[in-house]
């Protein structure tokens, strides 16, 4: 999407936000960071409180876990699972997850650096093309492109092609086949696909 994101980590319990500072000693930095952070596949951190007392719900792909935490050194502690984790403010290199940085503006100004002029775009994280891709590099990337003196190119996604079509047919008709060979409800078939049952 347009602009700039801020992620979050939930297994590390990173909070990841740009241009955090202390600029009122009678509030911590901490209170700015109240909100929620939404990550990958439906996790995400919520931040709730203040004056440096928090109540922190982590949503990962297990459910939803709810702890206490406090304002310290410019970061928020808190107890999980035996262990003392902490949030701090930092950007998608400092959290050591290279999916979050760098971003595709500065790779691609990296690129013409060094003097680059036609790039690829293969966003290989998404099987079928939606938003993210129609703008983010359709439109987007391809102004930074133009702007940089940079052609772009972009991968075709699978879409509906035959190849996915078929790969996903066969799973389904596996799962189904032992579906049908014992009683079986509808949980058991998402396992059999690798979801996670609703």
């Amino acid at each position: 999407m347009k602009g700039r994101r801020q992620s979050l980590v939930t297994p590390i319990a990173l909070l990841v936000l740009a241009g955090c500072n202390d600029r009122d000693a009678a509030e911590p930095a901490t209170d700015k960071w109240l909100g929620q952070w939404n990550g990958p596949e439906g996790t995400f951190l919520r931040l709730e409180g203040g004056k440096g007392r928090y109540t922190i719900t982590i949503q990962d792909l297990d459910g939803a876990r709810i702890y206490q935490g406090n304002s310290a050194g410019g970061q928020i502690h808190f107890d999980r699972n035996g262990a003392t984790e902490s949030i701090r403010a930092t950007d998608g290199v400092g959290t050591g997850m290279k999916w979050l940085g760098p971003d595709l503006r500065s790779t691609m100004e990296a690129l013409a650096a060094r003097r680059r002029k036609h790039v690829v775009l293969a966003p290989i994280g998404f099987l079928a093309d939606h938003v993210e891709i129609l703008y983010d590099l359709d439109i987007e990337a391809k102004a930074w492109g133009e702007e940089l003196g940079i052609v772009t190119y972009r991968s075709a996604s699978l879409n509906a092609g035959n190849g996915l079509v078929r790969a996903l047919e066969t799973v389904a008709r596996r799962v189904l086949a032992r579906s049908a060979a014992k009683d079986v409800d509808a949980d058991d078939i998402y396992r059999g696909l690798g979801l996670q049952p609703a």
